[in-house]
């Protein structure tokens, strides 16, 4: 590949909150139709990305303010790593996988390039905020607009060879979440997850996120819900339990009515697990008790969180959460309704 002027960017990745989880049916390959209403959240991860030719000089990234990982130990010299001991650095790290299949899809030698992505969580691991969707599809949008600036030309392809469609399908492929990350917004989103509507209008609301010291496997909970619905598990889709219309939940988020929000705030999972890790029982139950206007639980958990009117409510709850759950994480945050900008 000829050389092509490097590139690199700090990027922002935000979680993602469901704000509604309904399982609609299990598919004959064992994964399962999905209906939830997806949102952005203002907390993000901080990412420094890097690509550039693999004859150019390295770039300085020691700005990137991370210790060195031993990300750079693989075939073709790129550097992932993360500040938190318990996210896998180089190959078996999300974004690296990505990169590899951004390299496939437009037929890049990935020894060619060298890709490095330094990642500073702020996002709780394993939390059902999608802290490795989010990353992942920070990695994509920077590889997007790489190619938009002169990486397709450098590679001997045509810059409209690339497709966003193309992009979302990488992103399938590397997670179901990460479609949903890499446009962010508010969406009802359909299928594993990769069926979105246009973003719903919202406006920024408060929320706390109260992460219980105990861990949720995602394959688990689907397991428990199965064993615990089985009448729902088979492959014949049923209607779904909380009836919503795209309309009217952009209706409810946009005029922020409290009482409807919590109504259609409901997540498939929350009993199921709840019953195998009581801690998360407790959240909810404690949640309830302040003056959220909504509480429920954002994937498969554990992470539970609460609707607020106001910063003001938000604070209050924080303080008295903060005493009552000294073990648990809680994370002032908002929604963040605003989608991504990609270049063209």
């Amino acid at each position: 590949m000829n050389d092509f002027l490097p590139r690199q960017a700090h990027v922002d990745a935000r979680a993602k909150i469901n704000l509604s989880l309904e399982i609609l049916s299990r598919r004959p390959d064992g994964y399962h139709e999905l209906m939830s209403v997806m949102a952005t959240l203002r907390l993000a991860d901080r990412l420094f990305l890097s690509l550039r030719s693999n004859n150019q000089s390295k770039l300085n990234s020691d700005r990137a303010g991370l210790a060195p990982g031993n990300g750079s130990n693989d075939e073709f010299g790129w550097l992932v790593n993360t500040n938190d001991p318990d996210i896998p650095d180089g190959q078996s790290n999300l974004c690296y996988r990505v990169a590899q299949l951004f390299c496939t899809e437009t037929g890049i030698d990935p020894s060619s390039v060298k890709f490095e992505a330094k990642i500073d969580k702020k996002i709780p691991s394993a939390a059902g905020l999608g802290g490795g969707s989010a990353d992942a599809a920070a990695v994509l949008r920077f590889l997007w607009d790489c190619w938009q600036n002169g990486l397709a030309e450098k590679s001997g392809k045509e810059r409209n060879s690339l497709s966003l469609n193309d992009l979302e399908r990488i992103a399938l492929v590397g997670g179901a979440d990460i479609p949903f990350c890499l446009s962010g917004g508010v969406r009802v989103c359909r299928g594993m997850g990769e069926k979105m509507t246009h973003n719903l209008k919202a406006p920024v609301i408060p929320l706390l996120l109260v992460v219980p010291n105990v861990s949720v496997q995602t394959v688990d909970a689907f397991r428990w819900f199965d064993e615990s619905y089985s009448e729902r598990a088979d492959e014949c889709a049923r209607e779904p339990l909380f009836s919503s219309t795209d309309d009217q939940w952009e209706d409810v988020l946009f005029d922020f009515n409290g009482t409807e929000f919590q109504h259609y705030a409901k997540n498939d999972f929350l009993p199921v697990v709840a019953r195998h890790r009581p801690e998360i029982l407790s959240t909810i139950t404690a949640l309830r008790a302040t003056s959220a206007v909504a509480v429920s639980m954002t994937g498969s958990g554990p992470t539970c969180f609460g609707v607020f009117g106001s910063e003001d409510e938000l604070d209050r709850a924080y303080r008295s959460l903060s005493v009552e759950m000294p073990d648990f994480l809680l994370i002032k945050t908002e929604l963040s309704p605003e989608t991504e900008i990609f270049s063209h």
